[in-house]
Formats: structure tokens, sequence, C-alpha cells
């Protein structure tokens, strides 16, 4: 069935390695059966023959531009890696666009399935938008670079400002999984050693986009401080109930609470 597609007689494009779009104009002069997979005999412009796979045959010879430029693109979307220090946030902002409209994968490259819509979300014209990114058409969706899907992203957060801050602060008050599609407990620990090193760096970066200024070491620090505050009053108000019941235990953890506090000092000392 292989041999099919290929016809005597047909010109085709004839490439000696996939790694360079060097083809070669070649005539099918005959199909050679073989127990597993049938060869070819093909004519180069200058006379010479010689017989090769049905792998090094890779288009009839008038779609051979379009091909190479397909394999251009799919290089420059493999250039255009993604930045792992923008992929959280890249990640959280792709909630605003519909799975039917775009699709990011893991990859960081994003599977556009409808472009009059993820334009009219962006706000801006998808060749604008995407201008120098790699892509290539994958049946009537539309593949793009890491690249491309940071500017979505990027576009998305100048279009729906409030939105995407929503998603910035949503997150500050991070929840016991990492991820909401991969719930799961952990331990505090590990939780705010998440938040600390992904959830935070991925919020300021989308209020950067956003046109929102970043949280200045004051403002952490003063945060940090009234939140100390609080989970101070929270764990007095927890041993007080919990002498009602369990009083030697409270009275260990209420001189836990006093002799463990960790101050400017201790922070210095260490």
């Amino acid at each position: 069935m292989e041999a099919m597609d290929v016809q005597v007689g047909e010109v085709w494009a004839y490439y000696p390695d996939d790694y360079r779009p060097n083809a070669s104009r070649v005539e099918i002069l005959e199909i050679v059966p073989r127990p597993k997979k049938d060869r070819y005999l093909i004519r180069f412009e200058d006379g010479r023959e010689r017989e090769v796979a049905r792998t090094r045959l890779k288009c009839r010879w008038e779609d051979a531009r379009a091909y190479e430029e397909k394999l251009a693109a799919e290089e420059l979307i493999r250039n255009q890696a993604p930045d792992s220090r923008l992929s959280g946030s890249i990640r959280r902002v792709f909630r605003l666009v519909p799975r039917e409209v775009a699709t990011l994968e893991h990859s960081g490259q994003v599977v556009i399935h409808d472009t009059a819509r993820l334009a009219a979300r962006t706000g801006l014209p998808m060749d604008v938008l995407l201008a120098a990114c790699g892509q290539v058409a994958e049946g009537s969706s539309l593949r793009v670079s890491a690249l491309g899907g940071q500017r979505i992203a990027m576009a998305l957060c100048v279009a729906h400002p409030a939105e995407a801050l929503q998603i910035a602060r949503g997150r500050d008050s991070y929840a016991d999984h990492y991820d909401d599609e991969r719930p799961g407990y952990f331990s505090p620990r590990r939780d705010y050693r998440w938040y600390a090193d992904e959830e935070a760096p991925a919020g300021e970066i989308i209020r950067s986009w956003c046109g929102a200024l970043p949280t200045s070491r004051a403002e952490a620090a003063a945060a940090a401080e009234a939140e100390c505050h609080r989970l101070w009053l929270l764990a007095h108000r927890l041993v007080n109930e919990l002498s009602k019941h369990a009083l030697p235990l409270a009275e260990n953890l209420r001189k836990d609470l006093v002799n463990n506090q960790i101050s400017a000092d201790d922070v210095r000392a260490a």
C-alpha cells in the first residue's frame, strides 16, 4: 500500500537527510518490491540513478517549498524555547482563555483552535501579536512557539488587568495544593516553600504585565508583620481552647509559642 502514493513517472523532492532542506528534483523510474518496504529507483536531473527508501521522498516537487517552510517553522518553534522563570505566570494567565479557544501545553507551546476568538480576547490581530514567532498549521488549528505563548499571556494582562490581577492576588492566599487541577494535601512547610519559590514570583510577574507596580520590600515586610500578628492571635485562641480539654499539652504549646519566637536578632545571628 505504501507504493500507491508514489507513482512511476512522477517528479518528487528527494532529501538525503532530515537535517538540511537541500532537496533534489528526481523522477520516479521504478518501484522496487522488497519483503518489508518497497524501494524506489529515481533519476536526478544530471542523469544519475539511485535506489532509495520511501522516507527520502518527502513530497512532490511542486510542494517542496511549502514542505521546507514547514520545516523552518518547526525549527523556529523548537528554538523559541520557554523561559522557565515565566512559565508559571503564563500558565496562570491562560486561565483567562477557554480551552476551546487555545490550549497551553507543558512544553510552553500553544495550540490555537479559534484565532478569531483569541484575537478578540487579547485585543490584537494574530499577525501582529505573533509576528516573528514560530507557527505551523495543524489541521484546523495553529501551533505557536513558547515565545508566542508568552506574548499571548502579556496581551491578556493588558486587555484584562482586573481579571489577571485577581489571579495574582488569589494565589497569595495559597491553598493546600500545587495546582487547581492536581489537588492533594502537603505539609504546611512544603506548601509554603512552593508558595515562596513559585507562586509569589509568578504573581509579581503578572502584576508587572498588568502595569502594576511590583511589591516593595517595605510592603512585603509590613504584610509579613501583619500576618505574623494575625497568626499569633489565632495560635493563642487555639491554645486557650485546647486548655479546656488537654491542659498539659496546651501549657507546653503556650511555652513553645513564647520561648521559640523568631525575632530580628535571631535572623541576624543565623
